[in-house]
């Protein structure tokens, strides 16, 4: 598909067991991929250089938010050259790791994240393995947004305790957590899209 500033990528057909994305098709830069259509593809795959964005589910593997299904790519790359997205130890970061975009570790199972961080994306740890696999998560100080089902596939983080937010949250999404959570916020918060889920206790 044809999108401002260059293409988009929605589906793959193919059957190699690793895709490398191209950065051009036809003199075009490949910029986007997304869409339920690119659920198609199974293997291991490269993003090119000239990604700059993609779907909130170009990494699906829901039929909807609230039921898994099968996780449908292999392995993930990022081209060492890409100026926009950083990938570390299986997660995907905006270039200066301010943005967390997506967790493709499917066996984590303690997280650090980095006090960088500001922002995690819709979806961001849907990936996960098995639902009860993610035990801790170390917050970032400066976190403030927390987008809608960012970690509502992890029933059981911080299973004999409340998961206490950094004073920095301001914002919670739709299903941000699951309903199985008990999550301790300090201050105001503002409740994005409805109901967060999660067993909040607001200091």
């Amino acid at each position: 598909q044809n999108v401002d500033s260059g293409i988009r990528i929605v589906s793959y057909a193919g059957s190699k067991s690793f895709v490398k994305i191209p950065e051009q098709i036809n003199g075009i830069a490949v910029v986007e991929i997304g869409g339920s259509e690119i659920s198609s593809i199974h293997p291991a795959i490269l993003l090119p250089k000239t990604l700059s964005r993609f779907d909130p589910d170009a990494f699906d593997l829901m039929e909807d938010y609230g039921s898994v299904g099968d996780y449908w790519f292999g392995d993930v790359y990022l081209h060492e050259d890409n100026p926009y997205f950083k990938l570390e130890e299986g997660i995907l970061y905006s270039a200066d790791m301010s943005i967390l975009y997506f967790c493709f570790d499917r066996d984590i199972e303690e997280y650090k994240m980095p006090n960088t961080v500001e922002i995690v994306k819709k979806g961001a740890f849907r990936a996960v393995n098995d639902f009860d696999f993610v035990k801790k998560i170390t917050w970032s100080e400066n976190l403030s947004v927390i987008e809608d089902f960012a970690f509502f596939s992890i029933s059981r983080m911080y299973p004999n305790k409340p998961a206490r937010l950094p004073a920095s949250v301001r914002s919670l999404g739709l299903m941000s957590f699951s309903r199985k959570t008990e999550i301790e916020l300090d201050g105001e918060v503002e409740f994005l899209s409805g109901c967060p889920a999660g067993l909040f206790n607001i200091n």
